[in-house]
């Protein structure tokens, strides 16, 4: 093999991933990075080997990039702030300290604009710290957004179920996503009974 050939050295280093062998896939990725330091295929193995291994020793790596390095991989730096954030989240949810996980939800959702589940969770603890208003704007903004998307639909029913309003929930499907929970088929266009 032709040693100035980094791509070769790199389909080296993902063969190693792909055969769970660690250590020759971080050599491997390593020396391509020294044949080619803007190789960013080498970067991202590197970066996913290590995210492997432990978060810590990701950010690390990633922290001692250079910016266009790491520019090549911010969507794994972001994944792994989510992952940071969404563990914080919920040793506070266990310690019962609802509004700072909400906090914490909501930078998640800057991350991951969209996402159904991280609203579900911002809203679930919005909910719980008696921010109701709140919590129902955030479920009903995602159902605007993606008024066809079965995960919404699920995730509202799940949302409005863990809210006490099991009517409601068993409807959810039906919901039309610009009308307030509460006059969403009460059957009189009043609230819907808790």
């Amino acid at each position: 093999m032709d040693n100035t050939d980094s791509y070769a050295v790199l389909g080296l280093g993902d063969v190693a991933m792909a055969r769970k062998d660690n250590a020759a896939a971080e050599r491997y990725y390593q020396q391509t990075l020294r044949m080619d330091s803007g190789n960013t295929n080498a970067v991202r193995g590197l970066a996913n080997l290590y995210r492997q291994q432990s978060p810590q020793k990701a950010a690390a790596f990633i922290a001692s990039l250079s910016a266009s390095q790491r520019r090549s991989i911010d969507d794994i730096e972001r994944s792994l702030e989510n992952d940071r954030l969404a563990q914080q989240a919920e040793t506070l949810e266990s310690e019962g300290k609802w509004a700072q996980a909400a906090e914490l939800h909501r930078r998640r959702l800057a991350l991951d604009p969209g996402s159904v589940w991280v609203t579900y969770r911002l809203s679930r603890d919005l909910w719980q710290a008696g921010q109701h208003a709140q919590a129902d704007a955030q479920m009903r903004s995602l159902a605007q957004q993606k008024p066809n998307d079965p995960e919404q639909v699920y995730a509202y029913g799940l949302y409005l179920s863990g809210s006490d309003r099991d009517r409601a929930a068993a409807g959810a499907s039906q919901y039309p996503a610009d009308q307030p929970v509460e006059q969403q088929y009460s059957g009189t266009g009043g609230p819907i009974a808790k």
